[in-house]
């Protein structure tokens, strides 16, 4: 096995908890919602012009679709809001399964 070097930023940046790992292809946990249904919530928390560019983001279903619906949705909320309301939609899901 090779040492892979690990830039400082990124070290602190996961250290404080501001890192995200996307899992890829073959992974499910049941404790998390599905990505497109999150998706499409969150943007129930916007204008309606913003809410149907997401949903027509989520309908064509790719994952360079998905990941721009999200980023509109972080673009238009703010990155507070975004993030908050993703974390209470995911600890109401958790509190009912």
């Amino acid at each position: 096995m090779t040492d892979v070097e690990i830039p400082d930023r990124l070290v602190d940046d996961i250290v404080a908890g501001d890192c995200v790992a996307f899992v890829g292809a073959g992974f499910t946990a049941p404790v998390l919602p599905e990505w497109r249904l999150l998706l499409v919530e969150l943007a129930e928390e916007t204008d309606e012009h913003t809410a149907e560019g997401v949903r027509r983001f989520v309908e064509s279903g790719t994952n360079r679709d998905l990941g721009a619906a999200a980023q509109t949705l972080r673009d238009r909320l703010g990155d507070e809001r975004f993030f908050s309301a993703m974390q209470e939609r995911l600890a109401d899901r958790r509190s009912t399964t």
